[in-house]
């Protein structure tokens, strides 16, 4: 008879998971996950500041490509004064493939300390949450020799 009511106690039994034990397995779950999904929002945030400052240093080296093939009378206008020019003066059109990057631009062109050299100043500007972030490259520019040097980024 032993052996009937033991038999009887096993099979009834419940197995498996009762729902608080799943409940508190869903919350230790939940909790591991949330600072993974942070760090994925963090990143994302990250890489399109990354893309944001790789492609206002892409206009900038593009926008000086156009000045180094544009006709030396430009320059010999800053002689006097600055020359500001935009973008479109120069014939430049900021391009973005994923249309996530709407930013402005100025160059100035100013003569330096010798006849034929000048410097040109390239600021790309764009928001970045709801601030105005800038980039700044100047070059220096010899038109006797049709050479450009960088000086730097700001």
């Amino acid at each position: 008879m032993m052996d009937r009511t033991r038999m009887r106690f096993f099979f009834s039994r419940r197995r498996g998971f009762t729902y608080i034990e799943a409940l508190i397995i869903l919350v230790i779950v939940g909790l591991g996950l949330v600072p993974l999904l942070d760090l994925l929002i963090t990143s994302f945030k990250m890489n399109q500041a990354g893309y944001q400052y790789l492609q206002a240093n892409l206009s900038s080296q593009e926008m000086l490509t156009i000045l180094k093939n544009s006709p030396a009378d430009r320059f010999r206008e800053a002689k006097f004064s600055p020359v500001s020019l935009s973008p479109d003066d120069i014939g430049y059109n900021f391009h973005d493939e994923f249309g996530r990057f709407q930013p402005e631009g100025e160059i100035i062109v100013e003569q330096w300390d010798f006849d034929d050299v000048f410097k040109v100043s390239i600021k790309v500007s764009w928001l970045e949450k709801a601030k105005k972030k800038d980039n700044k490259v100047y070059y220096i520019l010899s038109l006797s020799n049709n050479k450009f040097l960088k000086l730097g980024d700001l």
